[in-house]
This record gives structure tokens, sequence and C-alpha cells, in this order.
């Protein structure tokens, strides 16, 4: 793979900073802890640098990569181009990438309202729609897999679902590993929580890592044991490791 010369200026510019440096010593301990024998290694390299989207537009889609509804077509087409060659090199350079996708797929929707401000001392944006009619306040905690994404990438989403309540909504823009590993977004969260909660009537949602969030924010009847009983129902005489009903298994 070849990168442009700023790219690679700027990626080791990155790799002599303290913080990264820091934050890449977490991330080392955490393949520690969750991958002992370091077998996914080799997955991840083949996925980052053995990837080529310029063959990938040329090969017809196959089985679920073929959306027929328009909608799922276009989602599918966005997708697919959402991190480019040259947003690969590091978590940083990924995290930029994704909030150019997320800014050129889910702009702030027209005619709503929004301004960073803080709750119980945490940034967050507060969108209010066109129309907003003293329903409850959506608390919304954005996706990316704890390391990427934004409150500002989730304000079309949020609004959206305000109009729907006929409310306003709070998109936490908690902070992001592997600079600030867990408990920090649960620790922001649920500070941005309790303070509204005592006041407001609140609705609490999430997308991808954000749905984590929310059930840990304000279930805490969801346990491991819950969770299992729902999970045996499911799998029953099937094979657990089936890529297709563990994503994380790859055997």
């Amino acid at each position: 793979m070849i990168y442009g010369k700023h790219n690679i200026d700027a990626t080791m510019g990155i790799e002599r900073d303290e913080t990264f440096r820091a934050a890449e010593k977490g991330r080392q301990q955490g393949r520690a802890q969750l991958d002992p024998a370091n077998a996914s290694a080799s997955f991840v390299a083949d996925w980052l640098w053995g990837y080529d989207p310029v063959r990938e537009l040329d090969e017809p889609p196959v089985d679920l990569r073929a959306p027929t509804r328009p909608d799922a077509r276009r989602a599918f087409s966005a997708w697919r181009t959402a991190l480019a060659y040259d947003d690969l090199p590091t978590w940083r350079t990924q995290r930029a990438g994704y909030e150019r996708f997320c800014a050129r797929e889910f702009p702030p929707p027209a005619g709503y309202r929004w301004e960073m401000i803080e709750c119980g001392g945490v940034p967050v944006i507060r969108v209010t729609p066109p129309t907003s009619g003293g329903g409850p306040v959506v608390l919304h905690l954005h996706g990316g897999a704890f390391s990427f994404g934004s409150a500002r990438g989730a304000i079309d989403l949020a609004g959206r679902m305000a109009t729907a309540v006929g409310g306003t909504a709070l998109v936490v823009d908690y902070r992001l590993a592997p600079e600030h590993p867990y408990p920090a977004a649960l620790k922001d969260t649920l500070a941005v929580y309790q303070a509204l909660n005592a006041e407001e009537r609140v609705l609490v949602t999430g997308q991808d890592a954000g749905g984590g969030l929310a059930i840990k924010a304000v279930a805490p009847w969801l346990t491991r044991e819950f969770l299992f009983d729902l999970a045996v129902s499911y799998v029953q005489s099937s094979d657990p490791r089936t890529p297709s009903l563990s994503p994380y298994s790859r055997t």
C-alpha cells in the first residue's frame, strides 16, 4: 500500500506523540487480555493492508451484499467507502476518516438548532427541532465502537428522534478509547443521565457502542445471566461458533 507523503509524515509525527504512545500501550494490554495467543493479528493485518476497494468494485455483489431496496443500496454504497486508504495507518487517522464520512453522509438537518453545552460536567450537543413541543429529552449515545464517532456525527439521527416524540435531544460527546479506556465513556454517560433524570422525562437511545452504554446506564436488570438465558433460547442445537450466529467467530 502506498500513501501520500503528507500522510506518511503526519503518521510518523503521531507515533512520536506521548499521548499516542500511552494509548497504544493500553491497546496492547487489552490485546493481551482478549487474545493472549495473538490469533487476531494476522486477520487485522490482512483486512487493513490486503483489502482492495478497487477490486471489490469490479466484483459482482453476492449474498447479503446485494441489497434490493433503494435505501439499503444507498446505505451499502455509502458504508463501503467510509474509509479511504489514507485513513488506515492508525486509530487516529481512522477516527478522522470516520468523522469526515459522518459529516458527508449525515449532516445536521436543515431547520434544526444545535449547540455544544455541558451537562453533568460532560460536553453534549443540544438539538432542537423546528417543531419542538415540550416532549421528553432524547438522550442519545453515538456509535463508533467506543473509539470513533462524535456527538456532531449523530445530530441528524438524534434530531429526527426528538421530532418524533415532540421534544429535544442531547447527544453525549463521551470520551473515546484508546486515550480514555473503560469506564470513561460509561462515567460520562451516567453523569449526563443523572444530571437530567431528576428534572426531565428522558428517553435514552444509542447506536452501536452507544446501545451498550444505554443499556448499562438505565437497565441494571440486564445481567450476564439474563443475557445468557436469552442466548441459549436462540442458539439451541446450532454451533455457537457459526460466524453468522456469533460475529466474533471466524471458524
